[in-house]
């Protein structure tokens, strides 16, 4: 099959990079999106998982086509925490499959790319 256009690629990087931005610039903002009640636990995580949203949409717009399927296995791999802590917090249940849907859906993206 047909490698992804770099374009494409570096489309989904450009689209990370703004999700990354959001969660390190107005990670409170994020996470009421997400249907969360922000505190300062909340807040570090979203940090974090902004940083690395940002460090992998670099690597998706430096044209890292070759990377799709390791950037689609950290996708599943945080959506699956997602889904794991939505099973043992119910005060995080619907933020957590939110953002579990949204890592999922990246994933799922960024493997189509990889074909």
């Amino acid at each position: 099959m047909k490698r992804p256009s770099t374009t494409a690629v570096r489309l989904l990087g450009t689209l990370r990079l703004a999700w990354a931005a959001a969660l390190l610039a107005a990670p409170a903002r994020a996470i009421r999106l997400l249907g969360g009640v922000p505190d300062h636990q909340s807040l570090t995580v979203a940090r974090v998982l902004g940083g690395r949203h940002a460090l992998q949409g670099l690597v998706e717009t430096a044209g890292g086509t070759n990377l799709g399927r390791i950037g689609a296995a950290t996708d599943c791999l945080h959506g699956l925490s997602g889904v794991g802590l939505a099973a043992v917090d119910r005060r995080w249940r619907r933020p957590a499959l939110s953002d579990a849907a949204l890592a999922f859906g990246l994933a799922v993206v960024g493997r189509r790319l990889d074909r």
